[in-house]
């Protein structure tokens, strides 16, 4: 499932944060107007004491540029409506360039990097409005982005890169077929069993239909590292793309150069799923920056704007919303965390820095999230016990700080119930480890964290977790070091801690859950 690109949702992100820059924008527009009406009232009432050579009145009218000059509702003029009037010229300003494309706002917030760092990142590509895509049929418009992903990511593409058009139907089986190889029934299982345990999703959810559902939604094409080919979904290959498509295609087509000209970090099933998450992000990173590079040179502010209320973008967007807040992210983190990363990266070297990701990948999400982490192995963990009888092993993985701070953003799936600081809580990670057991409908799950010196106190932070998300349980008779013990209808639950770390144990019953947590 990871070799998917599900590339609609970096344009989710990005159209997430363009609706709230116009909201901004609006609320601006109405602070522009209060200022100016407090600025004529005090004009009026300056008048009456103005002499000949300026005063209050004078001085107001140099603010507002005098008489003919142009006042503040002019130089913002339109920031509610589709007419951004000279605030594109402004934001230009931000990026330190003629014409620029306020990427500063549009991607502020993303990733580990600070808002002027992506800024810096984004504006590192082609000059703004110097890349033209022809009104032409896909196939020429196709070889002229391609080109255009050359050049500004500095490598040369050694063969071409077929492009596969796909309708609707066609592109959603094609999707189908390489979810099914991906996730096999007893991992889909395994899966559903570990998200119910921690309280993301419903015990006994169809986890495969839920995966295929927001993978599919969230899909307008992607590169199949097999048959190193692109498959778009687009119901006229002759006619010109629109530009949600030329945007998928740019990110495509990186993926498919970079695949040509560097090694690919690993992303087999053999290996455990934080360092598989974070070799995803290096990827998917990689192709967004090009993307956003790209975008800065290709479109205008305003189409960039746009894309918020682009229908495909729209019901993407709606569509990811249904899904439990961690889903939401686990498939958000390689593109929005990714791109932090590798911004990092370009900002202290430039592309060839970038390259030299994929030849020393991170393997953990920490040093994505933390590059000044890049190269601490984790810590050990906490030696977990087993329940006996006749419960079977179903998985063994590790855990790590990304999906250890989407647990804590939204306990029980409920973002209202999120830790107060989940952020840094989950800085405290330094390693862990689950296993899952399974007997018949009945699970057992085992979480094992290692400590972080200097960062907070993560025992605390799991069990503030724990009793939020599954709030019903009643409280039970903690012993030895266990700093929760709760048993509930569905589950029951410990957490122990002591100097090497933190160990939760959750099963059908407190003996099952304390036999787990070792």
């Amino acid at each position: 499932m990871v070799a998917l690109v599900a590339s609609l949702t970096m344009n989710v992100v990005q159209a997430r944060r363009a609706t709230d820059l116009r909201e901004e924008i609006t609320a601006l527009d109405e602070q522009v107007g209060q200022l100016e009406q407090e600025l004529a009232d005090a004009r009026e009432a300056g008048e009456d004491d103005a002499d000949d050579d300026g005063g209050a009145g004078g001085l107001l009218d140099g603010l507002l540029g005098g008489e003919g000059g142009e006042s503040l509702d002019d130089l913002l003029g339109g920031l509610g409506g589709g007419d951004l009037g000279d605030l594109e010229g402004l934001l230009e300003g931000l990026l330190g360039g003629e014409g620029g494309g306020g990427l500063e706002d549009l991607l502020g917030g993303l990733g580990g990097a600070g808002q002027m760092e992506l800024a810096q990142c984004a504006a590192g590509g082609p000059e703004p409005g110097s890349l033209t895509v022809p009104d032409a049929a896909a196939e020429e418009q196709i070889e002229v982005i391609a080109a255009q992903v050359e050049e500004l990511r500095e490598l040369t593409y050694e063969t071409d890169v077929p492009t596969t058009f796909l309708d609707n139907d066609a592109f959603e089986q094609e999707v189908f077929e390489r979810f099914e190889e991906d996730l096999a029934p007893e991992d889909a299982d395994a899966e559903g069993r570990i998200l119910a345990a921690l309280g993301v999703i419903e015990p006994g959810t169809d986890v495969r239909e839920l995966f295929l559902d927001l993978i599919s939604g969230q899909a307008a094409g992607f590169y199949d590292t097999e048959e190193k080919e692109i498959f778009v979904k687009a119901v006229d290959p002759d006619a010109p793309l629109d530009t949600v498509t030329q945007i998928t295609l740019a990110h495509e087509l990186e993926h498919a150069l970079a695949d040509q000209n560097l090694t690919f970090p690993d992303l087999d099933a053999d290996i455990d799923a934080d360092a598989a998450l974070a070799n995803l992000a290096v990827i998917e990173g990689d192709a967004v920056l090009a993307q956003q590079q790209w975008m800065l040179g290709a479109l205008s502010f305003d189409e960039q704007i746009g894309l918020a209320q682009d229908p495909l973008i729209t019901a993407s967007q709606d569509q990811l919303a249904e899904f439990p807040h961690y889903m939401q992210s686990e498939l958000l983190f390689p593109y929005q965390d990714g791109l932090g990363f590798i911004c990092s990266a370009f900002n202290q070297g430039g592309w060839q820095a970038v390259n030299a990701t994929y030849d020393d990948a991170p393997s953990t999400s920490a040093e994505i999230l933390y590059p000044d982490r890049l190269g601490e192995a984790p810590a050990d963990t906490p030696e977990l016990g087993a329940p006996g009888g006749d419960w079977e092993e179903a998985r063994t993985d590790t855990i790590g700080a990304a999906q250890l701070r989407w647990l804590f953003e939204a306990p029980g799936d409920d973002t209202a119930a999120a830790l107060e600081e989940p952020a840094a809580a989950a800085a405290a990670w330094a390693g862990g480890e689950l296993r899952l057991w399974a007997s018949d409908d009945d699970s057992a799950l085992g979480v094992s964290l290692a400590q972080r010196d200097g960062e907070p106190d993560l025992c605390a932070s799991v069990t503030d977790w724990y009793a939020a998300a599954f709030p019903q349980a009643a409280d039970a008779d903690a012993q030895g070091d266990e700093r929760l013990a709760v048993d509930g209808d569905a589950q029951s639950a410990v957490v122990s801690c002591g100097e090497d770390g933190v160990r939760l144990g959750i099963g059908p019953d407190l003996d099952v859950a304390r036999a787990v947590a070792g």
